[in-house]
């Protein structure tokens, strides 16, 4: 078996080539042999193991913001579609209810907001209807949001605007 550049016979390589170890310290990679072995050259390569090993710890906390972002926006998202409509309707049926049972009155926004509530509340109590009353209640006030938002009005909108548009 050939010697290259003075190093011991290798007995992976019927040539008796160096190993990757070897020519990192300087060896020489020329074995007479024409290049051809009888295994190719390097004899180890990354695997995939080697690759997810080195990369997991990277990917995964990137992962975990993610996921805890995307969370922190569906509770978000929740929370608005959930509270924000209905408090939208039921000031603007409290202001609607207030102006109908005293006409020619100023109207407080405070008590407006307190009689729509009072009212969503006990209807959305009703044991059959009152989870459908919700649903149309929350539907209702997100195309009144959405219309206010496309209008581009938020600073000049009146309650009497948004009525009309619902």
């Amino acid at each position: 078996m050939k010697v290259a550049s003075g190093l011991a016979a290798n007995p992976q390589y019927h040539c008796g080539h160096p190993t990757p170890a070897d020519l990192r310290l300087g060896s020489s990679n020329d074995c007479g042999s024409g290049g051809r072995h009888d295994r190719p050259f390097p004899a180890y390569s990354a695997s995939a193991g080697d690759f997810w090993l080195v990369v997991a710890p990277l990917v995964l906390p990137v992962l975990g913001v993610g996921w805890l972002v995307l969370l922190a926006l569906l509770i978000g998202f929740g929370i608005v579609t959930n509270f924000v409509p209905p408090l939208i309707l039921s000031f603007l049926g409290g202001q609607w209810l207030v102006a109908r049972l005293q006409p020619g009155r100023s109207l407080n926004p405070l008590v407006a907001l307190i009689a729509g509530l009072v009212v969503f509340v006990v209807l959305t109590a009703l044991p059959v209807v009152g989870g459908f009353f919700h649903a149309i209640v929350v539907f209702l006030g997100l195309g009144a949001l959405w219309l206010g938002w496309r209008s581009g009005d938020w600073g000049g909108t009146t309650s009497e605007s948004l009525l009309a548009a619902v």
